[in-house]
C-alpha cells in the first residue's frame, strides 16, 4: 500500500495488525535474548562465587590443585562477564524498549481503527507518525 493515498479501513487495519504483529515478534526475539544472557550470567557468577567461597572456605583446593580451581573460577567469572558486556553491547534492553513501544503504538492505532471514530486520512497520518518516530522497526521488517 502506497502511504500517499488514503486506504479504506479494512486495508489500513490489515497494514496495522501486520505491523504490530510483526514488531511483536521482533520485541519477543530480543526479549529472549536478554533474558538469556541475564540467566547466563547470574548463573557463571554464582557458579564462579560458590567455587571461589567453597575453596576458601575449606582451604583445600576444589580440583587436584589451586591452580585448577583458579581457573574454573576464572571461566565461569569471565563467561558471566561476556555475557554482561553482550546484553550492553547489543543494547538488548533498549531494543525491547523500543520495539515494545512501537508495538503498543501501533496496538493502539489498530484498537482506534476498530472503533471508528476517526477518519482514515487522519488514522493514515498516525500510522505514518509512528513509522516516523520508530524508523529501526520499519527498516528492519518488510513493513
Amino acid at each position: 500500500m502506497s502511504l500517499t493515498e488514503t486506504p479504506n479501513r479494512d486495508e489500513l487495519l490489515r497494514v496495522v495488525e501486520h505491523a504490530t504483529a510483526s514488531t511483536r515478534s521482533t520485541a519477543r526475539r530480543f526479549r529472549g535474548q536478554n533474558r538469556t544472557l541475564v540467566v547466563a550470567a547470574l548463573i557463571a557468577g554464582t557458579v564462579a562465587t560458590l567455587l571461589a567461597g567453597t575453596a576458601a572456605a575449606r582451604a583445600t583446593p576444589l580440583a587436584d590443585s589451586w591452580a585448577v580451581t583458579c581457573w574454573m573460577v576464572a571461566i565461569f567469572s569471565a563467561a558471566a562477564s561476556l555475557c554482561t558486556g553482550l546484553i550492553q553491547q547489543l543494547s538488548l534492553t533498549d531494543r525491547v524498549a523500543v520495539w515494545d513501544a512501537c508495538t503498543s503504538r501501533l496496538h493502539a492505532l489498530s484498537v482506534a481503527i476498530r472503533l471508528g471514530d476517526r477518519d482514515a486520512s487522519r488514522l493514515l497520518a498516525e500510522y505514518q507518525a509512528i513509522i516516523e518516530e520508530y524508523p529501526t522497526c520499519f527498516a528492519a521488517s518488510d513493513l
